[in-house]
């Protein structure tokens, strides 16, 4: 059958399902999916670079992976199974994965330019300065220092280690005990913002409204909690349709770019978006849910009890909630993983909870083992009837899937109220108490070697790669080779991605090496761009493999060919 005349199937896989920023990004596909008829699955990957199960993959056509949700191993299985797969603020480099994100070099330069048009000459930028996104704020902002001839004290750049409230906690009181000048800041994140201008609101207000300020991120926490600040929308509803309609473009055979990137928009803070504090609610696909004051109460007043009732019944009560996502919550299984002597991953499940109508269903269901990848096709010719809303939650123990919570439903009926995202929430905390209490024969591998770090010599800087968590760290010889010489820029640019310097020109030849350590007898030539934003000529040659994932490389300056 022709993709374009069929119901497409759309997984999206997440390091957490809630959030400002997941949980907005997994909203909007939903909204795509509605808008398009597709059906959606949603699997909470439990964190980073880890995930790798095909679990519930089977009739999937496209996958959308937020940051670096899964293992880069996953990804490679995925491509080899015909999937179409996107990745959201995450380059899978060397893989050929297309990437969409904000294009945070241009939100960066408009909120420079506004602080700057307004008459301000010393800004400071705060912000997790070792996240990536947060690092491409960071550097178009030296750039647009740069460019309007301003010269950067390290006083102006304040590195906090979250971009939670904590963070710009700190941040605060390390601004006013440095005595910093600064008339402007630059917010790398929200809750930043939010945790700074809390700890100066108590410290010092005085200092505080002489400050003009500019944050990322359009998060709804800003209209109740600050006040009298500029923001950067990412435009994440943008992002999550340009994911969908990329992927589209791919399964019809178009060509699409490695990475797109959407445009972010500088919001005043007198813009009567702002100040009518309904515009961040705007693009939300629960409108109707967050309105209606009954159902947020019924949702609010019961997000601890219900589900710490639920896991003591072990999953028997899991219906009590029904009458607050009833769309969506129709049949749920509790599944152990199990393998047999080949090593085939199979689900076992242990209980079926459903509603009053596919009561016929259960018992047909119960304590049968099917293969991890057709759970779906499963559960569908048991019940006899298709789903299209579907959500995994993995329970992870000493890194290994050891069990699934699995929900089954469909699309939101007209009128009905049904939060999916308040529904997330519930079932987190089920599978957390179920978690505690599944009792793990699981053991540490005794085989498995510590990395030990590797000294290099006096002549070659080295760089050291994960395969499959996509991280990279450079040592002090290496950072020292590109320009970087402090400690404040050495803690910025530690584990920044090779990509981040390499001349697109060369990339290719990096994505080999990196794929094959052994490629072109196991080195290359490529271009790095410098701090001074020059090109410099190195040799990345394969030095060692640490242990089965990591590989180090060393880097050296290229005089000629030996």
């Amino acid at each position: 059958m022709n993709n374009s005349t069929k119901s497409l199937h759309v997984a999206v896989y997440s390091p957490l399902l809630g959030g400002f920023y997941f949980g907005e990004l997994i909203g909007q596909i939903r909204t795509a999916c509605l808008i398009k008829g597709y059906k959606l699955t949603v699997i909470e990957t439990k964190g980073y670079s880890k995930y790798n199960s095909m679990l519930a993959t089977g009739r999937v056509d496209i996958v959308i992976l937020l940051r670096n949700a899964v293992d880069v191993k996953f990804v490679r299985a995925l491509q080899a199974a015909g999937k179409v797969v996107i990745s959201v603020a995450c380059d899978y480099f060397p893989l050929d994965v297309p990437v969409v994100g904000c294009d945070n070099e241009s939100g960066a330069s408009q909120a420079f330019d506004y602080l700057y048009k307004k008459g301000h000459k010393k800004i400071t930028f705060i912000g997790e300065l070792g996240q990536f996104d947060v690092r491409k704020r960071y550097e178009a902002f030296c750039e647009s220092n740069e460019s309007a001839g301003f010269e950067i004290s390290e006083q102006q750049i304040i590195s906090v280690e979250d971009s939670l409230t904590s963070g710009g906690i700190r941040a605060g009181e390390q601004f006013l005990s440095e005595g910093n000048d600064s008339s402007g800041i630059i917010f790398g994140a929200c809750l930043t913002a939010i945790g700074f201008i809390n700890k100066l609101e108590k410290l010092n207000p005085e200092r505080l409204s002489t400050l003009e300020m500019v944050s990322f991120d359009a998060f709804s926490v800003l209209p109740f909690s600050t006040s009298d600040i500029a923001i950067v929308d990412q435009n994440l509803h943008i992002i999550a349709h340009t994911a969908v309609s990329l992927a589209e473009q791919v399964l019809a055979g178009e060509s699409v770019p490695h990475l797109s990137y959407v445009q972010p928009k500088l919001i005043r803070a007198d813009s009567d978006l702002l100040k009518s504090e309904q515009g961040f609610m705007a693009t939300s696909m629960e409108l109707d849910e967050f309105y209606d004051a009954n159902y947020m109460k019924s949702v609010v007043a019961n997000m601890h009890e219900w589900p710490q009732t639920i896991a003591r019944s072990k999953l028997d009560d899991l219906m009590m909630m029904e009458p607050l996502f009833s769309s969506y919550l129709q049949i749920a299984l509790f599944s152990r993983v199990v393998s047999n002597d080949a090593g085939e991953t199979s689900l076992k499940i242990l209980k079926v909870v459903v509603a009053d109508h596919y009561s016929h269903a259960k018992e047909a269901i119960a304590h049968t083992t099917i293969n991890i990848q057709s759970v779906h096709e499963a559960v569908e010719q048991y019940v006899g009837e298709a789903f299209d809303r579907m959500l995994h939650i993995p329970m992870i123990r000493q890194e290994r899937m050891v069990a699934v919570l699995s929900v089954f439903g469909k699309s939101q009926a007209s009128g009905k109220r049904a939060s999916f995202l308040a529904m997330c929430g519930y079932l987190n905390i089920v599978a957390d108490s179920l978690l505690n209490d599944i009792r793990s024969t699981d053991k540490p591998d005794i085989n498995q070697r510590e990395e030990i770090a590797t000294e290099p010599s006096d002549k070659k800087a080295f760089i050291r790669w994960d395969k499959n968590e996509l991280t990279t760290r450079w040592d002090d010889a290496a950072l020292s080779m590109l320009g970087f010489e402090t400690e404040l820029e050495r803690s910025i640019y530690r584990h920044m991605d090779i990509t981040d310097r390499v001349n697109e020109k060369d990339e290719n030849a990096v994505r080999a090496l990196l794929q094959d350590p052994g490629h072109a007898g196991g080195r290359v030539y490529v271009r790095l761009r410098l701090k001074d934003k020059s090109d410099a000529t190195f040799e990345l040659r394969h030095h060692a493999q640490t242990d089965g994932n990591t590989s180090e490389y060393a880097l050296s300056y290229w005089e000629t060919d030996v």
